[in-house]
């Protein structure tokens, strides 16, 4: 009768053995192989089948190595403006960091099926050079691993003793999908081949194929655990010292159960604008906890480095791509934002949301997201980027515009957009002697209080800058076609109908008060520009017309949210950020919680 035996083991039976009930030792030839987590389970694999091509999907294969790059803040140094970060980032020495590092070191194992081999035998591992400068393998999982093959050891390394019958190696990424350290393309996949010269001339190869886990963006939906606002440097008188909207902002983030983090503005030239200078998100290995990192913007002022100091054993870092020599507005976290999870059309599943930006201005395209980053988001695929329209906007960012909130319903959300249309309609509907932007100036020692009657009569005149309503009418028209193409955009992709978006009063003016300007400011404030905090947003005072001491575009507003299952907290940002060309958002940035239940490789691509 024919013998059977596993591809794994020193012993199996004939079937006339079964039958005798008896084992009968059958010598399996010596051999290697590579063994990793290819089911995706947080353990090594006992199987080699199906390891060499890596799949998305629930139940399909491909192992995983993350990007370690967290690590510890080392010093901070004043340079002019702004200030210089020291650090030290796990996956950029040639060691396993301590016990704590280990959690973020994929397992790979070498394992020998038979005796030891005889001499003259040879067992290689090895990746391409390119690959070389993108991972690093160390000769132990352990707490004090070294590095054999990376960017400061070699692309080989031949076993020196081959009586081992498992060698438990380790494996750690350096750089995400996008462009790699050598700054060449990165599809975010690693190939390890395993070499084996036989005594007598036969040589066999095996190989796995790993990818770098994506670096996967926070959106509304997910837990808020804290608020980063920074607080001016600036002397009490001075119109633009925030302690007022920090604390407005405190009691606000406290109620809804959130933590601020107030960050000194002195070593950043008090560069208020901390939504600009980065975004959250996580990147996560099978069978550990997910390792939260921001990610830096590549904005180049004064707030620059401030991410590099939140850096510890449980927040990573990341610049994916270099500072651009001339940075754009568009290079800001407040061009960077996610939508929520969702079904599209076709029937695709987006569990993490997608990511929205704008990649460039339409009257000049050079001005624009880094194209390095713009490659780095969309190498990481599960939140494949929607492109939209801002560049029409004298900041030019997403989220002056556009936000989601939570709502009941199937879909579980609304898009909120900024609407000219419906500022303008709660105008005319408003008593005509009732006042709007009370209080405030627009142009410094230029009132700009005025009756909506006016207003809707004789536009604005504040000395340098002047606009009649049949300009400031047309003018608003052309930003609502430019918000109207942002929605058609969102309902194509996303699927949405018309009661699945609410639209949110707002009123435009050209930004500059030369001959053709194009680009618009939002003269009553934006209170899309929010923040979401569960159940709990926090908005700027629109100061928006009057009736009855209410304002009704904040009225409007709140009945929306209200709608929506969610409560609103009002605060003045005109002086501090508004009329700085930003709003309670662009001010502040969330630290949340990735939803544990989610997985990114099941994602079916």
């Amino acid at each position: 009768m024919g013998k059977t035996f596993k591809e794994v083991g020193k012993t199996s039976t004939t079937s006339l053995d079964q039958s005798k009930f008896k084992k009968v030792p059958i010598e399996v030839a010596p051999d290697f192989f590579i063994h990793v987590d290819a089911d995706r389970d947080g353990k090594v694999d006992d199987t080699t089948a199906g390891i060499d091509a890596w799949h998305w999907g629930k139940g399909k294969k491909g192992a995983v190595v993350l990007v370690n790059n967290n690590g510890t803040m080392t010093g901070i140094r004043a340079v002019g403006l702004g200030s210089a970060v020291d650090v030290k980032i796990d996956h950029d020495d040639k060691t396993v960091n301590g016990a704590a590092d280990v959690a973020d070191i994929a397992p790979l194992d070498i394992r020998r099926v038979g005796a030891a081999p005889p001499a003259g035998w040879k067992v290689t591992l090895s990746v391409s050079a390119d690959d070389q400068q993108r991972i690093r393998i160390f000769d132990s999982r352990g707490a004090s691993g070294n590095e054999i093959i990376g960017p400061g050891t070699q692309a080989s390394y031949e076993f020196p003793d081959l009586s081992f019958t498992k060698k438990e190696l380790g494996i750690e990424a350096i750089c995400y999908a996008g462009k790699d350290p050598a700054n060449k393309d990165f599809d975010g996949l690693v190939k390890l081949t395993l070499t084996v010269e036989k005594a007598g001339g036969s040589t066999a190869t095996r190989s796995a194929q790993l990818r770098v886990a994506p670096w996967i963006m926070f959106n509304h939906f997910d837990e808020p655990e804290k608020v980063f606002v920074l607080k001016t440097v600036l002397s009490a008188t001075n119109p633009g010292h925030n302690a007022s909207f920090v604390a407005a902002l405190s009691a606000a983030a406290s109620a809804a159960g959130v933590a601020l983090e107030q960050v000194d503005g002195a070593p950043w030239s008090s560069d208020r604008w901390m939504q600009d200078i980065m975004e959250f998100g996580f990147s996560e290995l099978p069978g550990q906890k997910a390792l939260r990192n921001v990610l830096e913007t590549p904005r180049g002022r004064e707030l620059e480095n401030f991410p590099k100091t939140l850096l510890t054993n449980d927040l990573g870092y990341l610049r994916p791509a270099p500072v651009p020599a001339s940075s754009s507005s568009l290079n800001s976290g407040g061009n960077l934002e996610s939508t929520p999870p969702f079904t599209a059309p076709s029937g695709k599943k987006y569990p993490f949301g997608r990511i929205y930006y704008c990649p460039h201005r339409q009257l000049n395209p050079r001005d624009r997201l880094a194209p390095g980053y713009q490659e780095f988001l969309q190498r990481q695929i599960v939140q494949e980027p929607i492109e939209i329209d801002a560049g029409w906007l004298n900041v030019g960012h997403v989220d002056e515009i556009i936000t989601f909130v939570p709502a009941s319903g199937k879909l579980g959300f609304k898009l909120l957009l900024a609407s000219p249309r419906q500022g303008r309609k709660i105008l005319k509907s408003a008593p005509s002697a009732g006042k709007m932007l009370s209080g405030r100036e627009y142009r410094p020692g230029y009132s700009a209080e005025m009756s909506v009657k006016d207003f809707l009569a004789n536009g604005v005149d504040w000395g340098t800058f002047k606009q009649s309503a049949k300009e400031i009418s047309d003018y608003n028209d052309q930003c609502q076609t430019h918000i109207d193409s942002a929605e058609k955009i969102f309902k194509k992709e996303l699927g949405l109908k018309s009661g699945d978006i609410a639209y949110v009063p707002s009123i435009y003016l050209p930004a500059e008060p030369a001959a053709g300007a194009t680009e618009a400011d939002a003269l009553t404030a934006g209170m899309v520009n929010m923040l979401v905090l569960g159940k709990q947003c926090i908005a700027p005072k629109p100061f928006g017309p009057v009736d009855g001491g209410k304002d009704l575009f904040e009225e409007d507003y709140r009945a929306t949210l209200a709608a929506c299952g969610l409560s609103v907290t009002f605060i003045d940002d005109w002086n501090t950020y508004h009329l700085l060309k930003g709003e309670v958002h662009c001010g502040s940035n969330t630290l949340r919680k990735p939803d544990a239940s989610k997985k990114w490789w099941e994602f079916e691509h």
